[in-house]
């Protein structure tokens, strides 16, 4: 990706051939071209035809490639970015070299376990580069018309992530860049308190979705009121209140820092599925992976930016089928996650994994605040998680907004309420699957010494297998907690300090894997 300005070919390619094929993720025309100079020379070329909004989401998809690249990240080589042909053909279209390299969905099988661990290995440094990537708003990186090599955040600035640019959101203008986490969050309710303010319950154009063209009036006035009671809750889940009160001094205050707007926002793919992630190992070497899906991809708070691929986490929260069966996953799982904490320098992974294990209810938050409507019903369940989650971690505050004690009987299904429904058989099946040996070495410093990066680290490293696996663990479930290291334990607890860190170790996971139940 070199050059990043259009390129022509008169007089000197003649295309051979064109076919439909699948390639990074997408749909795509593939163009071989034959050199009139030199006729046994050939070149591929793939025309992406990216959706969403129109004259922007190509742009975006070249500019946030670019910053990815910036980062450090492999992307598609650009030939050319068309967009005059939308009048014309109805879309806009962007040319990409083909890659060597065979995608992950596809290769996935062939694999040996220590090619697929290297391949986590290689995505965990991938990731974490775009996590310490930072810039000062929660934007998109479009592309001006006329381009330049260096666009820098180029002004005006949009936010094109998909919850903007939902239909009929496209007939809206684009959803300015952000300056801080509040202001998202409070764009991302404010858009369906647009769609369904009082002088719109009755629009012209439908608010409906596949299987339920039209919606009644009543209906409407419910989406309202629940985007406008999850709109109350930002001021809560915009980083940071939720870290566990143990956290002291040093520790503390890096938690902090990592979950608030302190330290800018990282780049987040929104869509890293397999088939985005091209693999090729040349003698036996893995090559740098190749990422595609930058239209995409966003800048996002940290604690947004810090997350698994689904297809890493267990099947009730994917999206779609992957060829790898469980128990891989989990291996793979393990794989991914100790590469990244395994990461030192001046921007370690212990900082992502922070981020990671300490935002998880910030996570659920934003997916419950940047659900399309027709979820509205899944989300009244996810408020009334988002109650039960906050009793235990803040027992003595009270929820600030009221939330019905029934649940209802029929809310769209989604991965927690299909979870909520699975038989008692599955729930067993999950419980008989091998999750991995565990080990935690509890790290305290005294009062006078402030606790260091590392303590978290240790901490999240015993948490984070659990954490991931949480919607699919019975609160019955028991863990065996070494911890060898007493003297260091005698240092910052004093008497009794193991029987201490296995109540807080236990207390903690109860926090996470069973919301709104007892520990047993």
């Amino acid at each position: 990706m070199s050059s990043f300005r259009s390129v022509n070919f008169p007089n000197v390619f003649s295309v051979t051939s064109m076919k439909d094929i699948v390639w990074g993720g997408d749909m795509m025309v593939e163009i071989v071209l034959q050199s009139t100079l030199t006729p046994s020379h050939h070149q591929t070329l793939l025309a992406h035809f990216p959706h969403g909004r129109p004259n922007a989401t190509s742009r975006a998809a070249v500019g946030m490639a670019m910053l990815a690249q910036r980062a450090g990240v492999h992307v598609p080589r650009l030939c050319a970015l068309a967009e005059e042909f939308h009048k014309k053909i109805g879309a806009e279209y962007i040319l990409y070299v083909k890659e060597d390299g065979t995608s992950l969905d596809v290769a996935w099988p062939e694999l040996s376990d220590e090619q697929r661990k290297a391949v986590m290995k290689r995505l965990a440094e991938d990731l974490l580069k775009l996590f310490n990537h930072r810039l000062a708003s929660i934007t998109t990186t479009v592309v001006p018309p006329n381009y330049s090599e260096d666009p820098d955040e180029p002004e005006p600035a949009y936010l094109l992530s998909r919850p903007f640019d939902a239909v009929p959101l496209l007939d809206r203008w684009p959803q300015p860049a952000l300056k801080t986490t509040q202001d998202y969050l409070e764009a991302l309710a404010d858009r369906i308190l647009w769609l369904f303010s009082e002088g719109k319950v009755n629009n012209p154009w439908s608010l409906g979705w596949p299987g339920k063209v039209s919606l009644s009036y009543e209906e409407k006035t419910a989406i309202r009121e629940t985007w406008m009671r999850l709109r109350q809750l930002i001021p809560y889940y915009t980083g940071g209140k939720f870290i566990p009160r143990r956290f002291k001094g040093g520790a503390y205050e890096l938690a902090v820092s990592l979950l608030s707007d302190q330290r800018g926002f990282g780049i987040v793919h929104t869509d890293l599925k397999m088939g985005r992630i091209l693999v090729n190992f040349k003698d036996g070497v893995l090559q740098p992976l190749v990422i595609t899906g930058w239209e995409h991809a966003h800048t996002a708070p940290l604690w947004s930016c810090a997350r698994m691929p689904r297809w890493l986490l267990p099947d009730n929260w994917r999206l779609e089928p992957t060829p790898i069966l469980e128990e891989d996953r989990v291996k793979m799982f393990h794989a991914f996650y100790n590469s990244i904490r395994d990461i030192k320098g001046p921007k370690p992974g212990a900082h992502w994994v922070i981020a990671f294990a300490l935002g998880q209810q910030e996570r659920f938050f934003e997916g419950l605040i940047g659900s399309h409507w027709m979820f509205r019903d899944t989300v009244d369940v996810g408020i009334k998680m988002l109650k039960e989650s906050w009793e235990l971690a803040i027992p003595d505050e009270e929820f600030p907004i009221p939330v019905d004690e029934e649940w209802r009987a029929d809310p769209q299904p989604s991965g927690h309420r299909k979870f909520l429904q699975a038989p008692e058989e599955k729930h067993q099946e999950v419980m008989d699957t091998d999750i991995g040996a565990t080990e935690f070495e509890v790290v305290v410093t005294s009062s006078e010494q402030p606790a260091t990066a590392s303590v978290i680290e240790e901490l999240n490293a015993f948490l984070e297998p659990l954490l991931e696996s949480a919607p699919l663990l019975e609160p019955t479930a028991t863990f065996d907690i070494e911890i060898p290291s007493t003297d260091r334990l005698a240092t910052g607890l004093g008497g009794g300090a193991l029987s201490k860190a296995k109540r807080y170790v236990r207390r903690t996971i109860f926090q996470f894997i069973a919301p709104g139940r007892k520990e047993g």
